[in-house]
């Protein structure tokens, strides 16, 4: 499923030679002329973007930092369990 396509859209660049005087519908930002330029760009669906949004949301270390430590705390009771079975079959070997 495309989020979007690819349009041709209208932005404003930094005009060369960088003149003072501006192109419409740029405009002149601290002394520096913009003019209108033509460039593809991904344009997303409106329909896409509560997803893409979803998906761009901030990390939350709160989440990451419990599932860390529940991934730790298994690998680490996992390597106990281990090692206890080990060292009962060792005493269970030598009688």
């Amino acid at each position: 499923m495309a989020a979007g396509s690819v349009q041709y859209i209208v932005e404003c660049a930094v005009r060369v030679p960088a003149t003072a005087v501006s192109l419409a519908p740029c405009t002149s930002v601290t002394g520096v002329g913009y003019a209108p330029k033509m460039v593809q760009a991904y344009v997303i669906d409106p329909a896409s973007a509560s997803y893409i949004d979803a998906v761009a949301a901030p990390y939350n270390y709160a989440n990451g930092a419990a599932l860390w430590g529940f991934a730790f705390t298994f690998v680490l009771t996992l390597y106990l369990v281990a090692h206890s079975a080990g060292l009962i079959m060792g005493f269970v070997r030598r009688g």
